[in-house]
């Protein structure tokens, strides 16, 4: 038996779990067979995946993918569904991947992006006439270094090292966080733009149809739609900004680590282990046990110290600092690995076999997945 073992549940419909076959739904998690492939399980730094494919990273710069690939979102040319995981091959040197609905995206150590999968709304920032990139293309910006990259529905955004942000992509919801001379919204932006109101940011975060941004000085900014309060503003009186505005949150959340967003709710992790999160609760995402939504932030309660947090969308994973891994929010695929698909309202333990403890999460929209480690 391997030190380390890889685990996947939730949606499958499209191979994204890397399984070798689809399913609607896996409701508890099973180990994927990596036999057929170089993945090295304790080399794994990161797993992200879309609405229904899936990217992993390991230390070394390598990225494998499998899913849906309809639009070539897995970097992997054909177009057909690839059900178990595969090398994307020409693209190394890697240190972040992201997913969008239909589209990734990949960081390498020199600051440069590689993007492919759709770009019908340019939210891969192509000036391209191609709505499918089937294999990772660079993108050509301007001299500056990228240090942070994030995909929501249909758009991106990243962060440079000197702490600016450019997006692109679809506008409908303000969540470019641009409007033009006559201060009037853009439908859509094909390049990388910068966004003019906010400095010194070291994080971005795209959910749905907006952004959270987190500074230098550990504040947090937000911008787009707020139908569910997922800007941390009172949603009945405010239903967008349609650029970046400072959060004023009315406790003290002090040293944030990490920002996160799902569809239609945002959290932090801050460093003494707390989740503090706001937004849309219908399904539990906020942790809590109503269906109310919250657009002021709260303490998710009921955890341990986290050291791990990852969102999908509409549903949470964490590892805290005894190495279990607990889950919350929506659950209609199984997304949250407890065996049923009833939505959970409140942080609760995934059972994995015995022997093993949690090293790593990683969550897609509807999937999950862990890097177990034999104690």
């Amino acid at each position: 038996m391997t030190d380390f073992e890889l685990f996947a549940w939730g949606a499958n419909s499209h191979g994204q779990l890397g399984l070798g076959y689809e399913s609607e739904q896996s409701l508890l998690p099973e180990k994927i067979d990596i036999k057929e492939t170089n993945i090295k399980i304790d080399e794994i730094i990161k797993i992200t995946g879309g609405g229904g494919h899936t990217l992993i990273l390991d230390k070394n710069g390598n990225v494998y993918s499998c899913g849906w690939n309809k639009k070539m979102q897995t970097g992997i040319p054909g177009g057909e569904t690839i059900s178990k995981l595969q090398k994307i091959e020409n693209l190394n040197n890697i240190i972040d991947i992201a997913c969008g609905w239909d589209s990734s995206m990949a960081l390498t150590e020199t600051g440069d992006i590689y993007v492919w999968g759709s770009n019908t709304y340019g939210q891969l920032g192509l000036e391209s006439p191609e709505e499918f990139i089937n294999k990772p293309i660079k993108i050509q910006l301007p001299n500056f270094r990228v240090k942070k990259i994030s995909m929501g529905l249909r758009h991106s955004a990243i962060v440079t090292h000197d702490g600016q942000v450019f997006v692109t992509g679809s506008n409908n919801k303000h969540q470019l966080g641009i409007v033009n001379d006559d201060n009037v919204k853009i439908k859509q932006i094909k390049k990388f733009t910068k966004v003019l109101e906010i400095e010194n940011i070291i994080d971005v975060s795209c959910g749905q149809y907006f952004n959270i941004a987190l500074s230098n000085n550990n504040c947090v900014y937000s911008w787009g739609d707020n139908k569910q309060g997922q800007l941390g503003f009172d949603n009945n009186k405010i239903k967008y900004h349609d650029k970046p505005v400072k959060i004023i949150f009315d406790i003290d959340i002090k040293n944030i680590i990490s920002i996160s967003s799902g569809w239609t709710h945002s959290s932090v992790l801050t460093t003494d282990g707390k989740i503090y999160s706001w937004g849309r609760n219908i399904y539990g995402q906020l942790g809590f046990n109503a269906r109310n939504n919250y657009w002021q932030a709260k303490c998710v309660e009921n955890l341990r110290i986290i050291k791990q947090l990852k969102v999908g969308s509409e549903h949470n994973i964490t590892i805290d600092d005894n190495n279990i891994i607990s889950s919350w929010g929506w659950n209609e695929h199984g997304n949250c690995g407890n065996g049923n698909t009833q939505d959970i309202f409140k942080p609760t333990q995934i059972i994995f076999p015995s022997g093993f403890e949690g090293f790593l999460i990683g969550c897609g929209a509807g999937h999950s997945f862990a890097v177990m480690k034999k104690i």
